[in-house]
């Protein structure tokens, strides 16, 4: 028995599985055979918040990097 269960291991469900708090017990379920792939996701994540999740950036399914943007 979970406290919670997270469909979706995505950008989304991968985070929220990261906010609980550690006394919470959580089974993250996702049909694909790889984690995080294929992205099909319009957000973004921030370098900085993208080390401090995954200690590095050396992932197959980040496509893209956004260097520069105007509001």
């Amino acid at each position: 028995m979970y406290d919670i269960v997270i469909i979706g291991a995505g950008p989304a469900g991968l985070m929220a599985a990261r906010e609980l708090p550690k006394s919470f017990s959580f089974l993250v379920i996702d049909s694909k055979k790889k984690v995080g792939l294929p992205l099909r996701c319009g957000e973004g994540v921030r370098e900085k918040g993208f080390l401090k999740f995954f200690k590095h950036k050396n992932y197959s399914f980040v496509k893209n990097t956004v260097s520069s943007h105007k509001i």
